[in-house]
């Protein structure tokens, strides 16, 4: 077997396994952006010092989770487009090419479900603003399924993208050289 073919099927295995993970990660986020509506009423909670601090924790979590998959996408892409002969390494056979489109449409996923998350936490904090009384302060609840599953989402994402990332990189670099 010539040595460029010799990891053929475990390049091809990795690029449905990149694809199949694309799909699992679109359908998620879609499906629970499409089903869901924070306009039909959340459960209200008591609103304390401990709580705002665990939701200011949370948006920092997802803004910084944020901020690294734009770098990471970033890198992604300048590493194809800046250095010399990479869009020739990568984009060579159809595995790689999979494997680099699913990576940079699920750290993008990821980035959707920052969006997606961020709107729906500052919706709630706004209804709770135009009701706020000072005696009983409640707020709609940020951890509801409804709310949180989309930074649960981001972070899945996040990391499976770096992964697919990853598994391109070697796979374009290591692999494919045999």
């Amino acid at each position: 077997m010539p040595p460029s073919n010799r990891y053929s099927g475990l390049r091809w295995g990795l690029a449905i396994f990149s694809a199949v993970v694309l799909v699992i990660t679109l359908l998620f986020t879609l499906y629970s952006w499409a089903t869901t509506s924070i306009s039909e009423g959340i459960a209200e909670i008591p609103f304390n010092d401990i709580l705002s601090k665990s939701i200011e924790i949370r948006i920092g979590l997802a803004g910084n989770l944020f901020q690294i998959t734009v770098i990471i996408t970033g890198a992604l892409w300048g590493v194809v487009i800046a250095k010399v002969d990479e869009a020739e390494t990568v984009f060579a056979l159809p595995q790689e090419i999979i494997m680099f489109v699913c990576a940079s449409l699920i750290l993008l996923s990821s980035l959707l479900s920052y969006i997606i998350y961020t709107y729906r936490v500052s919706y709630i904090y706004g209804i709770a603003g135009q009701i706020y009384h000072k005696d009983n302060p409640q707020m709609g609840d940020v951890f509801n399924p409804i709310i949180n599953n989309f930074f649960v989402y981001q972070s899945w994402h996040f990391g499976l993208g770096c992964l697919v990332a990853l598994i391109t990189l070697i796979s374009a670099h290591i692999l494919r050289k045999g």
